[in-house]
Formats: C-alpha cells, sequence, structure tokens
C-alpha cells in the first residue's frame, strides 16, 4: 500500500507541475469557447483588450447547447466538454483549474494501470511508474482537452470486463468503453481490440460486452456522422511511407519526448538511440508476453492506435497521425 501511495503522490506532483507550467494550447481555447457558449467567436478587427475579449466569453452553456454548438462547429464528441463545463462551474474558469480535471482523470488511470497490472499478475507500482514515465501520458493529462478522461473510461471498461463475474459486468465494461467513445472517437480502437478478445476468449462475456458498448453506439453515430467531413483539408493526403514513418516518430515520442530536438547537432545519434531502445523494448516485451494468457490482449491494443489511424489514412485519404492520437 506505501508502495501506490508513494507512486500516485508523485503523479499528483507531476500532472500538477505540468498543468501549471506548461503554455496554452490552440485546442484548448476551444474548451473554453465553448463551455462558456461562444464556440467560435468572432473577434473585432483591429486592437482590442484582453477585457474585451473576456468579455465576448462571459456566459456559461448549457449541455444540450455544447452538444448543438458541437455537431455543428467541431469533430469531437460531447462527454469530456459536458463534465469540463460541470467542473468550471464548480471549481473555476482557469486554465489550471480547467486542466485539474485531466489531472484528476490521470491520476484514476494511473490507479487503474495498477489494479489491471495486478489482474493480469504483473508487478503493479513498476507498471505505474513506467506510465507516468511516458510523455504522452503526462502531456494528455495535463491538458484541457479529453484524452485523459477517455483514457481513464477505457482503462476503466478493461478492468470491469478483466474482473467481472456475470454478464451485467461483461455489459457495463462495454458501456464504459462506449463512454470512452463518446469521450473521443478514436477510443474505438483499443475498445474494439479489448471487445474482440472479450468475444474471443470470454464468449458469453464478450457478447455482453459488445452489447453494452452498442448501447452507446447511436449516441456516438449521431455526433459523428454529421462531423466526418468538416475538416477537410485538416491533414495532408495520404502516402504509406511518410505515414510509417510518422507513426514510428510520434511512438517513439509518446515515450521519449521530443529529445532529438534539443541534442543539437547530435540530434540523429539521439534519434537513432532512442529508436534502437524503443525497438529493443518492444522485442522484449513480445518476447516475454507472447505465450502468456494476457500477451493477445495487450498485443491487440498496443497495435489498435496505430493500425486504426493507418486505416482512417487510407479510407479518407489523409495522413490523421498526431503524438496525442497515440497516446491510447
Amino acid at each position: 500500500m506505501a508502495g501506490w501511495i508513494a507512486a500516485l503522490t508523485l503523479t499528483v506532483g507531476i500532472l500538477l507541475g505540468a498543468a501549471w507550467l506548461r503554455g496554452m494550447e490552440y485546442d484548448e481555447s476551444y474548451t473554453f469557447f465553448l463551455s462558456m457558449g461562444t464556440a467560435r467567436p468572432v473577434w473585432p478587427d483591429g486592437v482590442f483588450t484582453v477585457a474585451a475579449a473576456w468579455g465576448r466569453l462571459a456566459g456559461q452553456s448549457s449541455l444540450i447547447g455544447i452538444a448543438s454548438d458541437l455537431r455543428s462547429t467541431d469533430v469531437h464528441p460531447p462527454i469530456y466538454f459536458w463534465i469540463s463545463a460541470l467542473w468550471r462551474a464548480g471549481m473555476g474558469t482557469s486554465l489550471f483549474a480547467t486542466r485539474a480535471l485531466s489531472v484528476l482523470c490521470g491520476v484514476a488511470a494511473l490507479g487503474l494501470v495498477g489494479a489491471i497490472a495486478r489482474r493480469i499478475h504483473v508487478p503493479a507500482i513498476p507498471a505505474i511508474l513506467l506510465t507516468l514515465g511516458c510523455y504522452g501520458f503526462v502531456y494528455t493529462g495535463a491538458i484541457a482537452r479529453g484524452f485523459a478522461l477517455a483514457q481513464l473510461l477505457t482503462l476503466a471498461g478493461l478492468w470491469v470486463l478483466l474482473a467481472a463475474r456475470n454478464r451485467p459486468g461483461g455489459m457495463a465494461g462495454g458501456a464504459l468503453l462506449g463512454m470512452a467513445c463518446l469521450t473521443n472517437y478514436l477510443a474505438a480502437f483499443v475498445g474494439g481490440s479489448v471487445l474482440l478478445w472479450a468475444v474471443l476468449r470470454r464468449r458469453r462475456m464478450g457478447i455482453a460486452a459488445t452489447a453494452g458498448f452498442a448501447m452507446l453506439l447511436p449516441a456516438v453515430l449521431w455526433f459523428f456522422l454529421v462531423q466526418r467531413a468538416s475538416r477537410a483539408g485538416q491533414f495532408p493526403p495520404f502516402e504509406l511511407l511518410p505515414a510509417l514513418a510518422r507513426l514510428g516518430q510520434y511512438a517513439a515520442a509518446n515515450i521519449f519526448g521530443g529529445l532529438p530536438l534539443y541534442a543539437g547537432t547530435a540530434r540523429t545519434f539521439v534519434a537513432g538511440t532512442l529508436a534502437l531502445s524503443l525497438a529493443s523494448l518492444a522485442a522484449l516485451a513480445i518476447h516475454r508476453w507472447w505465450h502468456r494468457p494476457y500477451g493477445g490482449l495487450l498485443g491487440l491494443c498496443v497495435l489498435a492506435p496505430p493500425l486504426g489511424l493507418l486505416g482512417l489514412g487510407l479510407v479518407f485519404d489523409n495522413t490523421p497521425i498526431e503524438l496525442r492520437y497515440l497516446a491510447f
């Protein structure tokens, strides 16, 4: 228990520090705009004051208003934005206060990482610390966007399915995976992998989980189908070799961060060393887990995000590959 407390306390400190020190991102401002009821503010020409800008953002949107704005102005589902609006109403509207929701989700997610590790007979504390050491986890756990909440719901769904003893438990796990998709569409890749594993290894439980997931699917599609063509031109056209190179680059960055960018003349050497380290870690993981009971589950979950993004690129002829998309 002392090890868990120490690991999660360290998590709180690191995520709060990142949330406090990191500069604001463009996408985070949309969380502000949406919760204040001005999804796409029209700014005046010329110079205007900060007070005037905040005046245009004053107000509190309703849950229905947020859903309506999302369907007409964005490409994301609503759960994070609903919870964020309620959170900001109670906890404050500053950037740090808004980011604190992601921090809370990140801490809870790491608790679930430890619980899942124990369930599949992996040392929990090293699993928690390894995850905490990944740049992608800290990054998504410190910004005012829905990635941390989607990761939390995905992990919760997986843990429930691993622990479930009956069909209601399976349906609950599937419903949590569906809620993750209603938080971020990209959670469908890992969620689908978990459902596939459940159907293949625990047939009745997997069918129940799929039914629980299917209950949320109409809501997911109600948002996605109207949004799917709203960001034409956001990503470059799809080309296989550049897409594979980008996948490799961002997969490494999710673990190590952008270290080669700061290495100056040694950039190539640092990048090569990190790539070799990542390949060695992958080979070690495959060797250790290939014949273990949960090796297939973990393998599916690891491969799902990059393969899913490649599939999206092929279908829509673009390259939707970003670091945070691979953080799942």
